[in-house]
Parts: C-alpha cells; structure tokens; sequence
C-alpha cells in the first residue's frame, strides 16, 4: 500500500486538492496552465482508485485569493481579466471554510472527484468570506 496506507486504514476520508481555472484558461503561462490542468485530472484519478476505501477527492477552485503570492504578481494577469479579478479577490479564509464544509458533508463521496468551486460551495453550505460578501463563483472555462 506504501503512501496510501495513512488514509486507507480509516476506511474514510477527505483529500482537498487546489487548482484554478488556469487549467482551463490562459492565466500565467503554460507552466501555471499545466499544472493546474494536472491537479484537476489527479482529484479524478484519486476518486476512482480511492472510492472502494471510502476516500472521497476533490479539486477546489477558490478563485483569485488575496495572497501576497498573488499581489506581487497582479502585474502577470492578462489585462481583461485584472479589473474583474481585483472585483472578485477573496481571503484564504474563504477556502478554508469550504474545506470545513466538505469535510462535514455527509454525502462527501456524491462530489468525489468533481471540481467545486468554492463560491458554489459557500452557497450550498451557508458561509460567506471574512467580510460578509459572498463572491461570485469563477468561471469552468
């Protein structure tokens, strides 16, 4: 079993990977382009082989995350999309909270590999950002 043997032994589990719709759209560059496409498709993969353990995988997509990752490279976003960006920014807190979410959710293994985005998520289950908001959910593609 060798890496696997952690979460398997319970018979149940959450694994939360994070992407972003640069997998789907130009948004960095191609680095940043395939290695969010790569994470979408390894939550797939993981839910397959994962499901007869009770393991459920997910990709989350957050949206742009006021990070200072992020604003020192706001300069990098394509120009059409900096003015709905900034509009859109939402605090790591956000993501943390679907997390929560997802972790209770007693239907878990029905999003089993599925992209969620976390403003989809905040609906669903009731929570807002840190400020009260409740910001619009990214685009798929």
């Amino acid at each position: 079993m060798g890496q696997r043997s952690h979460y398997i032994a319970s018979r149940k589990g959450l694994i939360v990977n994070t992407s972003s719709g640069g997998a789907v759209r130009y948004t960095f560059g191609v680095p940043f382009g395939v290695q969010k496409a790569g994470v979408d498709k390894m939550a797939k993969d993981m839910a397959h082989d994962l499901k007869p353990f009770n393991v459920a995988a997910v990709v989350i997509w957050p949206g742009f995350v006021n990070s200072e990752k992020f604003l020192a490279q706001a300069d990098r976003v394509p120009a059409p999309l900096a003015k709905r960006i900034m509009e859109s920014v939402k605090s790591s807190e956000f993501a943390r909270r679907a997390v929560v979410g997802l972790a209770a959710d007693p239907a878990i293994m029905e999003k089993s590999g599925r992209l969620q985005l976390v403003a989809e998520l905040a609906q669903e289950y009731g929570f807002t950002d840190t400020d009260g908001r409740m910001p619009s959910a990214p685009s798929r593609v």
